[in-house]
């Protein structure tokens, strides 16, 4: 008997631009989450999706519930990991066309969007984490003119991007045509992330349902991170 369900919808996406950064952003965030593992209850793994997630009231009772979740801006995600902790048996599943929706209606709309997770992390670890993402997608150029072993290496992460974003799309239904380009993704997406990042640093915080909150009281809100020994999420 499960206690919580997740559904990933398939997305109509338009744009270039668009397509690109959600197809990045859902390869990063899958790999991270790992969804394939999240009824396995011996593994760490959990994902939430805003479009549908399902909770047995009894198992949500058995948690901190929403007052835990209220400043995490990936609640969604975060969600899930509060009930996977909590010891709920958990899975994810494909919605197809059961479940579809348009996540951003353009490039525009999911950069402000965005701006709210500016304040998820500390912003040089933001800077960091999307360098080193723009690194490894596009390190195939550096690699080439280096030549040798730094050529072949370059080249397999190179191949595998386009792979696994060819993979990642047929699972949720998405286009496929922008595969090719999937190196590409690493910049309207970075772009997006740096831009959160810097303006939370300039603000001091975010605007996020049509409220500034500071960036401490975002930081200290976080819930999508942490071990569950040393940040549990049972009222027991």
């Amino acid at each position: 008997m499960l206690d919580f369900i997740t559904i990933f919808p398939r997305v109509r996406l338009t744009g270039l631009a668009l397509r690109l950064s959600l197809a990045t952003m859902f390869r990063v965030l899958i790999l991270f989450t790992r969804p394939w593992a999240v009824r396995d209850r011996r593994s760490s793994a959990f994902m939430g999706v805003g479009a549908f997630n399902l909770v047995r009231r009894s198992a949500f009772a058995k948690t901190r519930g929403l007052e835990w979740l209220k400043m995490e801006t990936g609640d969604d995600v975060a969600l899930g990991r509060m009930m996977k902790v909590s010891g709920a048996p958990c899975e994810v599943f494909l919605g197809g066309e059961a479940v579809h929706l348009e996540f951003y209606p353009s490039y525009g709309v999911m950069m402000r969007a965005v701006e709210k997770n500016g304040a998820s992390a500390p912003a040089v670890a933001l800077f960091a984490a999307c360098g080193g993402l723009v690194l490894l997608e596009l390190g195939f150029v550096a690699g080439w003119a280096l030549g040798g072993g730094w050529a072949v290496g370059t080249t397999v992460v190179a191949v595998l991007g386009p792979a696994l974003n060819l993979l990642v799309g047929r699972w949720l239904g998405f286009p496929t045509s922008t595969c090719p380009l999937a190196a590409l993704g690493v910049l309207p997406f970075g772009f997006v992330m740096v831009r959160s990042a810097a303006l939370a640093l300039l603000r001091g915080g975010v605007i996020w349902r049509d409220t500034f909150y500071p960036t401490k009281t975002v930081a200290e809100g976080r819930r999508m991170f942490g071990s569950p020994s040393t940040d549990p999420v049972s009222k027991q």
